[in-house]
C-alpha cells in the first residue's frame, strides 16, 4: 500500500476567527465541519472516519451525534496541537488507502483568544515531564522556545535582525489579505526592536497570536475525489517524526537540540516524494514563534544547516522557496512536524484555496508598552491553600523521585545504567543503550557550563512576575556533557530568582551547583 496520491483533500471549512466568539469550542467544530463538508459537496452521512488532536477538546462522539455522522469506523487523536496537525491528514488519508474508511473530516476548535492559557492552570505544569522545568520558572511554550532560539543565535551568528525579518515576512503575507487581521497593521523594524519582551531573546513579534476559532478540512480516496464539487488537493506524501530522545517542546535532552521533529520527518517525507525541496514553490512552516521557520527551514532542507537565518534577509515574503504563511490565520493549521505536499505540479487546484479569510483580532498592546501587568489568576499549586498561590515544586515520579530527594540533602546525582555506565537524562526505567534496568545514582561535582539561558517577563504566574525578569540556564554537565539540566541563576544559595542582572550571564560561562531551602538546585557563577 501507498499513499502517494493515493487520497485528495476535497473540502475546507472554516469559521469566523477573533479574540472572543461567543460560541462554544463544539459549536464552532460543528460550523467549521458542516462547511468543509458543504465545500466538498458531501452529505454528513456519508463520514465515516475522524482525526483530531490530543489537545482538542470537542470529542468525536460529540461532534459526530451533533453533526449526524454515519458509523463510523475509524478515529484518530494526534499527539500534541498545533505542531502534529498535518498528522491528522495523514491519518485519515492512511485509514481512506488501506480501505479502513471512504469520507475523513480533520478538525480543529479552539478557543484561546478568549480562553485561559495553557500555562496558567499548575495541574498541568506539575507532572512528569514538568518536573524538570516548570518549578525554574520556564512556564510557557515562548520560554521553552527562547531556550532554543538562544543557542541558535548564538552557535550560528544569527541576530534578532534575522528573527524580525521573519516576522516582517509574516506580516506582509497578512497586509495582503484584507480578511486577515493584521491587514492595515504593518510592521517596521522599530516597532519589533522597541517591542516588549516576552522571553528574551523573543519579542511579542516573535509570538503567534491567540484566537478563537475553528477549521477542518474534507479527505477522500482519488476515485472518489473526481466527482467532488471541488478540484481536489491530492497528498502526494505525508510523514510523521519524532528524533531520538525527544522531549516534547524542551528538546533539550538529545545529542543536537537544534535538530529538532522536522529533521527525522523530512527524511521519511521526501524519501516517499517523486520530488525534493528544490522543486517545492510554497511551504508552510509552523510558525507559532519565529525561531521555528530557520529551524524548520533547514530541517526539511530548503536550506543547508546553518542557513536558515539567511532567506528571510530584508523580510521578503515572495521569495521561491519560503514564502512565509499568514501566519495569523488558521490557528489549527500551524504545525508542520508531519508535512503534508500538495503544491508541487497541482497549483491549479491549490489556487481556489487562497481566498480564505484570516482571522479577526483585537489589538495587542502597543509595541511602545513595555511592560504589561500580570493580570491572569493563577491556578493554585496541588494541595496547596486556593487563597495563597506559591511557586510551583516538583511532583516527582518514580524514575525522577530519588533526583530529588538527593537534592534536599544538597547532592546533585546522575541516573546511571549499572551495567554500560551511560548516564541518562531524564530519569527512566531503563538504559536506552544495552536495555538494562539496572542503575544507580552516581554524584557530579556539580560544576557545568551554560548552555544557554532565557529571561522570561510578564505575563507569568503571580509569584514568578513578582521575580520577572530572572534568568533560567540550561546547564551541560562537566562530568557528562550530554546531560543538561535546567534551573535558576543566583547570586548566593538560596537567593531568590532574578537576583543576578541578565547582563551578566553569556552562553559557556561555568557555573556551580548549590542548593536552596527548598532543594530545589540553582545554580552561581564560578567567576561572578
Amino acid at each position: 500500500m501507498t499513499l502517494k496520491d493515493a487520497t485528495a483533500i476535497v473540502g475546507i471549512g472554516q469559521t469566523a476567527f477573533a479574540k472572543h466568539l461567543p460560541e462554544s469550542e463544539r459549536a464552532l467544530a460543528c460550523r467549521a465541519v458542516l462547511a468543509a463538508l458543504d465545500d466538498a459537496g458531501i452529505d454528513p452521512g456519508e463520514v465515516d472516519a475522524l482525526a483530531s488532536y490530543t489537545m482538542e477538546e470537542t470529542d468525536e462522539v460529540e461532534l459526530a451525534k451533533a453533526v449526524g455522522f454515519g458509523d463510523l469506523t475509524y478515529f484518530s487523536k494526534v499527539g500534541f496541537g498545533g505542531g502534529g496537525s498535518c498528522a491528522t491528514v495523514a491519518h485519515l488519508a492512511a485509514a481512506i488507502a488501506a480501505g479502513q474508511a471512504t469520507v475523513g473530516v480533520a478538525w480543529r476548535s479552539r478557543k484561546r483568544g478568549s480562553g485561559p492559557r495553557p500555562w496558567t492552570n499548575t495541574s498541568v505544569q506539575l507532572p512528569t515531564p514538568a518536573q524538570w522545568t516548570r518549578p525554574f520558572g520556564l512556564l510557557r511554550p515562548a520560554d521553552e522556545i527562547a531556550m532554543l532560539a538562544r543557542r541558535y543565535l548564538h552557535e550560528y551568528g544569527a541576530t534578532r535582525d534575522h528573527l524580525f525579518n521573519v516576522a516582517l515576512a509574516c506580516r506582509n503575507r497578512a497586509n495582503r489579505n484584507p480578511a486577515a487581521i493584521m491587514y492595515d497593521r504593518p510592521l517596521t523594524r522599530e516597532m519589533y526592536m522597541t517591542a516588549r519582551w516576552i522571553s528574551e531573546p523573543l519579542c511579542l513579534y516573535d509570538n503567534c497570536l491567540e484566537t478563537d476559532g475553528a477549521l477542518a478540512c474534507v479527505i477522500v480516496g482519488r476515485e472518489r475525489a473526481r466527482d467532488c464539487r471541488r478540484p481536489p488537493v491530492y497528498v502526494h506524501s505525508a510523514a510523521q517524526g519524532l528524533p531520538a530522545q525527544h522531549h516534547g517542546m524542551v528538546n533539550y535532552w538529545n545529542d543536537d537540540p537544534l535538530t529538532g521533529p522536522a529533521w527525522a520527518a523530512a527524511r521519511h517525507l521526501w524519501k516517499h516524494a517523486d520530488f525534493t525541496p528544490s522543486d517545492v514553490d510554497v511551504a508552510q512552516i509552523y510558525d507559532a514563534f519565529t525561531p521555528l521557520v530557520p529551524l524548520s527551514l533547514e530541517g526539511y532542507g530548503f536550506c543547508d544547516r546553518r542557513r536558515g537565518r539567511r532567506v528571510h534577509r530584508g523580510g521578503r515574503p515572495g521569495d521561491r522557496r519560503t514564502a512565509a504563511p499568514e501566519h495569523r490565520r488558521r490557528r489549527a493549521q500551524r504545525g508542520l512536524r508531519p508535512r503534508i505536499q500538495p503544491h508541487q505540479r497541482r497549483r491549479q487546484a491549490t489556487a481556489r484555496h487562497q481566498h480564505l479569510p484570516g482571522p479577526r483580532r483585537r489589538h495587542l498592546p502597543r509595541h511602545r508598552r513595555r511592560r504589561r501587568p500580570d493580570v491572569r489568576p493563577a491556578a493554585p499549586q496541588l494541595n496547596a491553600p486556593r487563597s495563597r498561590p506559591t511557586m510551583l515544586t516538583p511532583v516527582p515520579d518514580a524514575d525522577g523521585a530519588p533526583f530529588w530527594e538527593y537534592a534536599a540533602r544538597g547532592e546533585l546525582r546522575v541516573q546511571t545504567c549499572a551495567d554500560c555506565d551511560e548516564p541518562r537524562f531524564p530519569p527512566r526505567p531503563c538504559c536506552p543503550h544495552c536495555h538494562s534496568f539496572a542503575s544507580e545514582w552516581r554524584a557530579t561535582s556539580g560544576r557545568g557550563r551554560i548552555w544557554s539561558y532565557v529571561v522570561p517577563h510578564p505575563p507569568l504566574l503571580p509569584d514568578y512576575a513578582a521575580h520577572a525578569p530572572y534568568v533560567v540556564l540550561l546547564v551541560e554537565l562537566a562530568d557528562a556533557p550530554r546531560i543538561r539540566l535546567v534551573g535558576n541563576l543566583v547570586s548566593e544559595p538560596g537567593a531568590a530568582l532574578g537576583s543576578v542582572p541578565p547582563d551578566r550571564v553569556r552562553i559557556g560561562a561555568r557555573v556551580q551547583a548549590v542548593f536552596g531551602a527548598d532543594g530545589l538546585p540553582q545554580w552561581v557563577l564560578e567567576r561572578p
